[in-house]
């Protein structure tokens, strides 16, 4: 069973524009990362600071202490802001022992990697990640950053591969490798090529688990 339900998905851009604040109200500041388990069960955000508390981290002139808030510590989750159950200081920091299991994965370092399929191919870039109401997580495949501006101003159509995590089979180095090849993944369900209209509709149907649900390989970024 999920820890909570949200009223819609949410992709990395949505939850890093999202404020986190404390059982006390206190705010503690934003999304930063995501933490992931091995079955790909989300574990927990990591809270950054202000900017200039960031530079100062990234230096060397203050200890990194960003704050874990694991999932089954939220209490709320609003369209535009997180609120903690517990206060700041229950919360540990990234670096602390227990804090992160040792065998999680954050996103960031999954970020930008080469996707290859079954056929040794590669066929883009993980780019982003969709949290899905029911709160598992599925990715997603984009192109070069020359495909991306190319969308951007409109020369390409701005679709995406969607990737249910059960077709990753190995992450190593700098290169996640899939199942299946890039055809059977777009054509799994061929005739669902989603336009943004029902890519919301999907995913917001994702309420619960269902492995079948996961099977649909195209979906629009939206953000």
């Amino acid at each position: 069973m999920p820890l909570f339900e949200l009223e819609y998905h949410l992709d990395f851009d949505d939850l890093k524009k999202k404020v986190v604040f404390d059982s006390n109200n206190k705010k503690i500041g934003v999304v930063n990362d995501l933490v992931f388990l091995k079955s790909f069960t989300p574990h927990s955000f990591i809270i950054a600071g202000s900017y200039m508390e960031e530079l100062a981290e990234a230096t060397g002139s203050k200890p990194d202490i960003d704050p874990v808030l694991p999932f089954d510590k939220i209490a709320e989750f609003k369209k535009d802001k997180i609120k903690a159950s517990v206060p700041q200081d229950e919360l540990k920091n990234k670096l602390d022992k227990g804090a992160i299991p040792e065998d999680a994965y954050f996103f960031s370092e999954w970020e930008n990697r080469k996707v290859v399929d079954a056929d040794n191919k590669v066929i883009g870039k993980m780019v982003d990640f969709v949290l899905l109401p029911c709160c598992d997580i599925g990715f997603i495949i984009g192109g070069s950053l020359l495909d991306r501006f190319a969308k951007a101003i409109g020369l390409k159509e701005d679709w995406d591969l969607f990737l249910p995590p059960q077709y990753i089979e190995t992450v190593a180095g700098n290169q996640i490798k899939i199942s299946i090849n890039q055809e059977k993944l777009e054509g799994i369900y061929k005739k669902h090529f989603l336009n943004a209209r029902e890519a919301q509709k999907y995913f917001k149907s994702q309420k619960e688990k269902d492995p079948k649900r996961g099977l649909r390989a195209i979906a629009r970024r939206f953000g």
